[in-house]
């Protein structure tokens, strides 16, 4: 894995290339990195390379995690079975891989967690309802609701962030 300035400069490689990562999340205080390893680990690390280590229940895949926006937690894709027989939960656990637990338990695919700004909510893809929607339910998992209905693919949700611009 690689880091490099804003403009696209001072690219370095902060691991040493033995393990394949995926996915990479950075922390909201900029200081570590959350991502994908082998067999959809969850893996930690400092912003340098430094303190890799995996977290979260051993033997379980996820993927994609990403932080919340305190930096005290992880939402992750919870991979049950082989893909492309398999169905996925989001899954949520502490940023040192303690408390980890699926809080959606449907059996379908339920993937792509996005947190809200506040960290109250999270927003998903899901093809509980036969096709890929987008799906948004408080951090405690209650109060699933569709925000999407249309016969094709909607996914990959944002909150969509944007920064007031002064003039």
């Amino acid at each position: 894995m690689c880091s490099a300035s804003a403009d696209g400069g001072d690219v370095r490689r902060i691991t040493d290339g033995s393990i394949g990562f995926d996915y990479p999340a950075l922390s909201p205080d900029g200081l570590k990195i959350a991502c994908n390893g082998p067999g959809f680990k969850v893996y930690t690390m400092n912003i340098d390379g430094s303190g890799l280590r995996e977290i979260g229940t051993p033997g379980v895949a996820r993927m994609r995690p990403v932080w919340s926006p305190d930096g005290s937690k992880l939402a992750y894709g919870l991979l049950r079975g082989s893909p492309p027989n398999h169905t996925t939960e989001i899954g949520v656990m502490d940023a040192d891989g303690g408390h980890d637990t699926a809080i959606t338990r449907d059996g379908t695919v339920n993937e792509f967690p996005c947190w809200s700004p506040d960290g109250k909510r999270i927003a998903f893809q899901s093809c509980r309802d036969g096709n890929f929607e987008i799906y948004v339910m408080n951090a405690d998992s209650s109060g699933v609701g569709r925000l999407t209905d249309d016969p094709k693919f909607d996914g990959a949700p944002s909150w969509g962030v944007i920064k007031k611009v002064s003039r």
